[in-house]
């Protein structure tokens, strides 16, 4: 073969139309292709049937489980002693450098609570994730300036604070 090229296409082009000669004389193997797709088939069968026991496993599961969770529903039901509405001023956290203003107010806003409800310590307070969700709403260097909360105490001593609407 002599390699012949213009100007315009360049070198490169008598190199592609090689390879596009050498390839067209290649003999097409349809035993292989066979083969391979076979393989695919059995492959995608395999995987269906763990699929299926996988599938099998966790309807067992699920058909224990909702006994389970009734019994633990049953245990976490709290008795509630006390429950009060409080609007709680969380201003004075604008006092701390900005990015722990946030950290600061629903620290303050638990000691607030432990002091009004009479929990041994801000550890015995709870705030719920709507709570906190509120006070960082704009973000942790601007938190919210006041909160309304609804807190109630358990027997254990507990307090519970969500919001308020």
């Amino acid at each position: 073969m002599v390699e012949t090229f213009n100007k315009q296409e360049g070198p490169r082009a008598a190199d592609k139309s090689a390879k596009q000669e050498t390839e067209a004389h290649k003999p097409h193997e349809p035993q292989k292709m066979a083969h391979v797709e076979e393989e695919k088939k059995l492959a995608t069968e395999q995987k269906a049937e763990k699929k299926g026991e996988e599938h099998k496993t966790e309807e067992k599961k699920k058909a224990a489980a909702p006994a389970k969770k009734e019994e633990k529903k049953e245990e976490k039901k709290r008795e509630v002693v006390l429950e009060r509405l409080y609007t709680v001023n969380l201003q004075p956290a604008y006092a701390t450098t900005m990015f722990s203003r946030a950290d600061k107010a629903s620290k303050m806003l638990k000691k607030f609570l432990a002091r009004h409800l009479k929990a041994s310590g801000p550890d015995k307070v709870k705030l719920a994730e709507g709570v906190n969700l509120y006070i960082r709403e704009r973000g942790s260097a601007h938190p919210a300036k006041r909160v309304k909360v609804k807190a109630s105490k358990d027997k254990e001593g507990i307090v519970l604070a969500e919001l308020a609407q």
